[in-house]
């Protein structure tokens, strides 16, 4: 339905040139001459469509964007400067007095069997205006996307109207389609300035309790990446089958999360063996994120 629509504007706009010229009396002009006028309107037009692009620049301030907002802006400016140089090939045709209306069906035709076969591509452009318009990820944000197909996790590199490209831990490039990530659950690990982090361990039935807590407390007391502010909590989280689960939570910036996270394994690991506290053999240190 909407594509016949697009092709009826065509069939419209062209009738509405048609008419506009044919009003004129017929013969004013000869055809050299409207050869220079047609020349002289692609020159204005050029001229002009450059100014109108640059004005448009800089009232949008596309260099002062971010990556993502200069994706979308560009579009849009893109998309203007090719409707105005359409227009122009419109009103020279026109002007050469070749009748334009005979166009208006085969350009309906190419525009329905276009838009059917280019469904995938119109629904990604699509996702990929959403995502330029709700901004729920920015370049250099660390995201998740998880759907039905798996789960892709990385740094942000690019975001353009098609594929979002992320850089992963392993070095990895990953090209998401939009259209994908408009129906995937999304999390954004950097949005926020600070992070908590979720720390499992498991000790043995006959550990002194106590002693583990304050062990715990003394690692996480002397890293000064830990906010203090938001105080650690140290407590049980889980009676096992073979052993008692403690847990840490604690706050940090986002930016140390994972050094913070990955040095926790081997500073307790030693303290643990310092003060003679037993992990069960049978469950290893668990992590929660």
């Amino acid at each position: 339905m909407f594509l016949s629509e697009i092709g009826d504007w065509f069939n419209k706009l062209f009738e509405s040139l048609a008419e506009f010229f044919n009003h004129n009396e017929e013969g004013t002009l000869s055809n050299l001459e409207k050869i220079i006028f047609s020349l002289v309107i692609i020159v204005v037009a050029w001229v002009a469509i450059k100014v109108i692009i640059v004005i448009l620049r800089k009232l949008m301030g596309v260099k002062k964007a971010n990556t993502i907002d200069r994706s979308a802006k560009n579009f849009v400016i893109s998309l203007i400067k090719y409707l105005l140089w359409l227009f122009v090939a419109f009103l020279v045709i026109s002007m050469l007095g070749i009748d334009i209306t005979s166009f208006a069906g085969v350009l309906s035709a190419i525009t329905v069997a276009l838009g059917l076969a280019l469904q995938d591509v119109i629904g990604s452009l699509a996702a990929g205006l959403i995502i330029l318009n709700q901004k729920n990820f920015l370049s250099d944000d660390y995201i998740q996307i998880s759907n039905a197909f798996g789960t892709v996790e990385g740094t942000v590199v690019s975001v353009s109207l098609m594929y979002t490209s992320l850089r992963t831990v392993n070095g990895q490039v990953v090209f998401v389609p939009n259209s994908n990530i408009v129906k995937s659950n999304l999390t954004n690990f950097t949005r926020e300035k600070q992070r908590r982090i979720l720390y499992s361990v498991n000790v043995a039935y006959d550990s002194d309790i106590e002693l583990v807590k304050n062990v715990l407390s003394g690692i996480l007391s002397a890293d000064s990446r830990i906010s203090k502010e938001n105080a650690p909590q140290i407590h049980l989280n889980e009676l096992g089958e073979y052993a008692v689960g403690v847990v840490i939570k604690c706050w940090v910036d986002t930016s140390d999360y994972w050094d913070v996270l990955n040095g926790l394994h081997e500073k307790v690991l030693l303290a643990f063996r310092e003060n003679n506290i037993i992990i069960p053999s049978s469950k290893e240190i668990k992590v929660l994120q």
